[in-house]
């Protein structure tokens, strides 16, 4: 219905079974709260709330954890500036 909702914090598990074709990632950070970094954490959010058929994912951050759950999930990364002080920053897009 082109709408977008802000509802709070997510849970690890989909309870609503939908999947997204948008991700903005703007977790705390790995100082705050490392557990959302970690690799399998970040498979598993992706596995539960991503489409599989087609999806794109934006982050401020560039951590080699994300990436290399990125590309496990299929993801292509496209490699982009960061912002303020960050060199780096993720986006990457998934296309079946």
């Amino acid at each position: 219905n082109n709408s977008l909702e802000l509802s709070g914090a997510l849970e690890i598990q989909n309870n609503s079974k939908e999947k997204f074709n948008g991700i903005l990632y703007d977790a705390f950070s790995g100082g705050t709260d490392q557990d959302l970094w970690q690799q399998d954490y970040l498979i598993h959010f992706l596995q539960n709330y991503c489409d599989p058929k087609s999806c794109s994912f934006a982050t401020y951050a560039a951590t080699g954890n994300l990436k290399r759950a990125l590309k496990t999930e299929g993801f292509v990364l496209d490699k982009k500036s960061g912002f303020g002080i960050k060199r780096e920053s993720t986006f990457a897009i998934r296309n079946f």
